[in-house]
């Protein structure tokens, strides 16, 4: 079954946030052309918190929320990641790369979608937070799609690091 546009933005926003945990202020491989590494974003990070329109509406999902979609994402050392998305009991999984600066990263699956987003990344660099923009169709209630009715919107996501 081929994935919605869905899941295929909220995988992208999940895995940005993991991308935003391999960026920032470390050193800088000269031989990736894909970007400095953060090595402290290197890692495996899952999903624990998305939340729609921060800071108004503050529409909130969790693990425990039916609606709510678990991503891991490892990030590795070479930019490339692979992920797995499990969404009401179907479980995807894929491979893509990354890219970081120290606020912004960027994730690219292997199928060319790619998203982009802000970052901050906790001081014990244990909690990762995305915050990016999300096409959501208020007609069907979900993210993604393009139909004439479909907004921009506001959306941050958290991360945690499951990997020690």
């Amino acid at each position: 079954m081929k994935p919605s546009s869905r899941h295929i933005i909220l995988t992208l926003c999940l895995m940005i946030a993991g991308l935003c945990l391999l960026s920032g202020c470390g050193k800088d491989d000269k031989g990736n052309p894909l970007g400095p590494v953060n090595e402290s974003l290197i890692g495996t990070w899952q999903t624990q918190r998305f939340i729609a329109f921060p800071g108004s509406l503050d529409w909130e999902f969790t693990p425990e929320d039916s609606l709510f979609i678990l991503i891991t994402v490892t990030l590795k050392n070479d930019n490339s990641l692979t992920y797995e998305r499990t969404d009401m009991g179907e479980t995807t999984e894929g491979t893509g790369t990354w890219s970081a600066t120290a606020t912004t990263a960027t994730l690219t699956l292997s199928d060319g979608t790619s998203l982009s987003g802000t970052y901050t990344l906790d001081e014990a660099k244990s909690l990762l937070t995305v915050n990016a923009t999300l096409p959501f169709d208020p007609d069907t209630m979900t993210f993604g799609g393009d139909s004439a009715s479909t907004i921009d919107v506001p959306v941050a996501i958290e991360f945690i690091r499951i990997d020690s």
